[in-house]
């Protein structure tokens, strides 16, 4: 599986900066596994990962500077990150092992969005 390690920043509001790892499902290395809403807003957000600009959904990036700590890495599963969208061979074959993945983890942390007035 994919890991992202999400690299430390003191400023909450400073660039994301995802360095990726690969190793087996049953890694003795300890991850947190991400469970969050896709939502409909599909205003994006640009992060770094593996040394590569890309755009990601702005919950997204919500979420990972919510669970980013200012001064060690934090390595998460991330389904949109870890699985890799554009290819649907890989998609079917990771897609079924969800499950497996979120049971190997050593927390799932879910996000829901930024508080609104009516929550």
């Amino acid at each position: 599986i994919r890991i992202m390690c999400i690299m430390p920043a003191q400023d909450a509001h400073a660039p994301i900066v995802i360095h990726v790892a690969h190793c087996p499902i049953n890694t003795d290395e300890h991850y947190i596994a991400l469970s969050y809403c896709w939502g409909v807003d599909d205003t994006q957000e640009q992060i770094v990962m593996a040394g590569q600009k890309m755009t990601v959904r702005r919950n997204l990036a919500e979420a990972i500077r919510v669970i980013r700590n200012p001064r060690v890495v934090v390595p998460v599963w991330i389904d949109a990150l870890s699985i890799n969208q554009k290819d649907s061979i890989e998609r079917a074959r990771q897609v079924p092992r969800m499950g497996e993945i979120y049971d190997c983890a050593i927390a799932v942390f879910s996000y829901i969005g930024s508080p609104t007035e009516e929550s």
